[in-house]
């Protein structure tokens, strides 16, 4: 398959943005978002499973590290969460007693992003790059490019080199659940990653799944995994 990037959207109505008080830290990353319960219901699937099996994960903008924990319990052959530095000390407790580590990581720093990946997976590359509801904005930060370079970063695309991997495998690709809140936002992200080189899909909603829990894991489609 392409190098490719899948998202998950929620249905809910979005607002335009996320905001917090001027000199006071990002506190989004404090809570799991809806965007979180849709992508775990995908991975909890059967194929889902195996998706991840024996690969290595890299969760960007991890938060809470709820997501990573239910990774680590389908049996990545590595998997690392990163977020910004305030957000370390949570993250790491959050992965006591798990396979998963925790690694500071600020979006556009595509030397760290290798350094991460050679340390803890031993290639320059991860196999599957996670994001859960990073697609936002504080109405003063356009981050949105710079996470994009991130993942093509951490898939193994250089920035700047739309025309292919080097000869790298085509097989790794990310999985992308965000809440819609900024279309020119979103698109901006989008856009990005497309000039990078990736192909980008929107999947279905699981049929069934809950806030608080994850009621039934809906099967990826054939075409999806493609």
């Amino acid at each position: 398959s392409r190098c490719s990037v899948s998202r998950a959207q929620n249905m809910a109505m979005g607002t335009v943005g996320v905001g917090w008080f001027p000199g006071l830290q990002d506190p989004t990353g404090e809570s799991i978002w809806p965007p979180t319960v849709v992508l775990t219901a995908h991975l909890l699937s059967s194929r889902g499973r195996a998706l991840l099996s024996g690969r290595s994960v890299l969760e960007l903008g991890a938060g809470t590290g709820a997501l990573a924990r239910v990774v680590a319990d389908l049996r990545p052959r590595a998997l690392v969460a990163t977020d910004l530095p305030h957000r370390l000390q949570q993250l790491t407790h959050a992965l006591h007693g798990t396979t998963a580590e925790a690694e500071v990581l600020t979006w556009g720093n595509l030397p760290a992003v290798e350094q991460i990946c050679r340390t803890h997976f031993g290639a320059a590359h991860a196999d599957i790059v996670l994001i859960s509801d990073c697609l936002y904005t504080n109405w003063k930060e356009d981050t949105s490019e710079a996470l994009a370079e991130t993942l093509a970063t951490a898939l193994g695309l250089p920035p700047n080199s739309p025309t292919g991997r080097n000869g790298k495998s085509f097989s790794s690709f990310a999985l992308v659940a965000y809440l819609p809140r900024s279309a020119a936002y979103e698109a901006r992200f989008f856009n990005r990653i497309r000039a990078l080189g990736f192909q980008d899909r929107e999947l279905a909603l699981p049929e069934t799944y809950i806030m608080k829990g994850v009621e039934a894991a809906r099967e990826f489609t054939e075409e999806e995994l493609q």
